[in-house]
């Protein structure tokens, strides 16, 4: 009797230990398995956030992209208008062209080299456009030399006009004398022999 009472409660203590250690079993795995998914979901979330920020820097590659090719379109165009040092006559009969269709007459005109020269030999570097300085004398009426002169600021090879004397000369002649000073882009050609 005391055999088969050891047996039949030994009998439930391994029912009882197994099913303890099988529920013990079931929830490390489960919490294995729980750690793992909520691992899972934590490197989604930061592939995600990883992915809106690569998407994010793309579109704005894209935007920089368009915008480098506008300014280098700008730069090509602004570069193909301008003339050598040495051809500087053309900018010369485009500017008396100009001034012909607002009935203003060039007189006189004058290319200085000299902001270009000084930077030549030196360890300045050297651009690919730089300023000259030109100064136009003309005559005109009024409102046509204030015309002509309004164009020349909007001219892409012209850089400012720095400076503008007008000059009243006759009683009996209605056009105004005019001097002009400014800055015009060349292409910056000048070597050091010149």
């Amino acid at each position: 009797m005391n055999l088969k009472f050891l047996t039949e409660h030994s009998l439930e203590a391994a029912i009882i230990v197994v099913l303890v250690i099988a529920t013990g079993w079931y929830f490390v795995i489960y919490d294995l398995q729980t750690a793992g998914v909520d691992d899972i979901k934590a490197r989604i979330a930061t592939m995600d956030d990883e992915i809106a920020e690569v998407e994010s820097d793309l579109q704005r590659a894209a935007s920089l992209r368009y915008e480098i090719d506008k300014y280098e379109s700008e730069w090509e165009n602004f570069t193909s208008s301008l003339v050598s040092t040495e051809n500087t006559d053309i900018v010369l009969d485009r500017l008396r062209n100009q001034a012909e269709d607002y009935s203003v007459h060039i007189l006189k005109s004058q290319f200085d080299f000299a902001p270009m020269l000084v930077k030549i030999g030196t360890d300045t570097p050297k651009p690919i456009a730089d300023k000259a300085e030109l100064i136009l004398e003309g005559r005109g009426r009024f409102f046509a030399i204030g015309d002509f002169l309004e164009m020349l600021e909007s001219e892409p090879v012209i850089a400012d006009v720095k400076f503008v004397e007008l000059a009243y000369q006759k009683a009996v002649d209605p056009e105004i004398y005019f001097k002009a000073r400014m800055d015009i882009f060349v292409l910056n050609d000048l070597k050091e022999n010149q």
